[in-house]
């Protein structure tokens, strides 16, 4: 029984090495950026999608106030970005919020940081497992009365691969970051290139003109609130590089930093574009719930065309 044990460990996680084998890994920027980009980029599946969600149950009063709601994101987004830049220049050493917290006020305040950061990684990892299993019920409608078991397996697979060490799990992260970054970049730009040549481009799921409710100012700025803390999402993962700041090449403080600059400008370049292309082609109408937002731009900017739109939406399953 300890044999077939060993064997199956050796077959899921590989072979043990030494604990300190892994300090004495360095990675280049080329390799580093799109492997540790994973976690921002990620959010480019769900942050935009929450701000139309919330400002949906409003009709068009709300609805258009989507731009400025998603540019509020941005500049929060853009405040984490530089606060963590100085992070990794002021600590090279690595450690993270805990370290940072505990140096200037105390153990008490980094062991509340260190639980934040917790409960922070939990619900990560809870959101971007339900946002990958929609990308595949997307794909395969036929597999909706089966989602919370392809959660499961999900997290069981990210969790096998993460034991399997950097190298391999940061192969296959590097490469699904490199093709999610791809397949979004190309839908966006594409979608506004067309619009800018005056072609008319409407989701599918984009809500008919109908007479709708008044509401008054409090209830609209109560309403863009919500989407703003929904569309905040976007700033996770940022944090990653404070903790990794060990793998990069001397200067390692002012390589991390270099990358969370590239990291940062393209997740905020690509949450921008994702969130104006959704407002400009009136993307998240009622009847598109539980189909994701970035499969609706898909469809308007190319049409169900299964060449774009499969690849989009692996790729979003996966990172």
């Amino acid at each position: 029984m300890t044999r077939s044990w060993a064997v199956l460990k050796r077959l899921l996680v590989g072979e043990p090495f030494a604990s300190g084998r892994g300090s004495s890994l360095v990675l280049s920027k080329r390799y580093a950026i799109p492997l540790l980009a994973v976690n921002p980029i990620s959010s480019i599946a769900y942050a935009p999608e929450q701000v139309f969600l919330v400002l949906g149950v409003a009709g068009t009063a709300a609805y258009a106030l989507s731009p400025w709601t998603g540019l509020a994101v941005a500049a929060v987004m853009v405040a984490v970005i530089a606060s963590y830049r100085y992070t990794v220049q002021a600590y090279p050493g690595g450690g993270g919020d805990y370290r940072v917290v505990t140096a200037n006020f105390g153990p008490g305040a980094g062991r509340l940081a260190a639980a934040a950061l917790v409960l922070d990684y939990i619900l990560t990892v809870a959101v971007s497992t339900a946002a990958a299993v929609a990308a595949l019920d997307a794909l395969m409608p036929g597999l909706h009365p089966w989602r919370e078991w392809l959660a499961a397996a999900a997290i069981a697979l990210l969790a096998a691969f993460n034991l399997r060490g950097l190298r391999v799990s940061g192969r296959v992260a590097a490469a699904v970051t490199v093709a999610f970054v791809a397949g979004v970049a190309a839908i966006v730009l594409t979608g506004l290139a067309r619009l800018a040549a005056g072609e008319d481009l409407t989701a599918s799921a984009a809500p008919a003109p109908a007479d709708e409710a008044e509401w008054t100012s409090a209830a609209l700025f109560l309403l863009c609130a919500r989407a703003f803390a929904a569309g905040s999402v976007a700033v996770t993962g940022v944090e990653t590089f404070t903790t990794r700041v060990r793998f990069f090449r001397p200067p390692r403080g002012r390589n991390a930093a270099a990358a969370i600059t590239t990291v940062g400008a393209a997740t905020v370049a690509l949450f921008i574009g994702t969130v104006v292309l959704a407002f400009l082609v009136r993307a998240q109408g009622p009847e598109a719930r539980g189909y994701p937002l970035l499969a609706q731009l898909s469809d308007a900017v190319f049409g169900a065309s299964p060449a774009v739109l499969w690849p989009v939406m692996l790729a979003t399953a996966g990172v």
